[in-house]
């Protein structure tokens, strides 16, 4: 969510005030992918490693609201509202596959090393933006 305002003045200096407040709504369904890395077990539950991330998005949603509350302020009279000047305007977005991105990746994970159900967390540089996110995740090793 966002709020901006936007202003005009006319010739006989009568000012108006539109405030927005936008509201975006994205559902997203993606995917990552680990095509390389090493892993390093210190002892039987916790493992250090490294490798490279690919992340794709298989869908994209996304809605926009934004709406304007409009104002006039008259010199000498004050501020009054102007319904007319108020705004809505929706947009929606149906965007397929894409936004691949790719990066490295630190991380350490606790659990069975060799077989069976671990958690860790990973630090992800990505060579595009967002250029570093943290995860973490679950696996479990067969």
């Amino acid at each position: 969510m966002r709020t901006f305002e936007t202003s005009q003045v006319n010739d006989i200096d009568i000012e108006t005030i539109t405030n927005f407040t936008e509201r975006t709504k994205e559902k997203r369904i993606t995917t990552y992918l680990v095509p390389i890395s090493y892993r390093y077990n210190l002892n039987n539950f916790i493992a250090v490693g490294t490798g490279i991330q690919l992340k794709l998005d298989l869908s994209n949603q996304c809605e926009t609201t934004t709406t304007g509350d409009s104002t006039i302020i008259i010199p000498g009279q004050g501020e009054i509202d102007n319904p007319e000047g108020d705004t809505l305007q929706e947009t929606s977005c149906n965007k397929g596959v894409g936004n691949l991105q790719s990066g490295v990746f630190a991380g350490i994970n606790v659990g069975g090393a060799r077989i069976g159900p671990s958690a860790g967390v990973r630090y992800v540089y990505n060579f595009n933006a967002p250029t570093s996110q943290i995860q973490v995740y679950a696996i479990w090793k067969f």
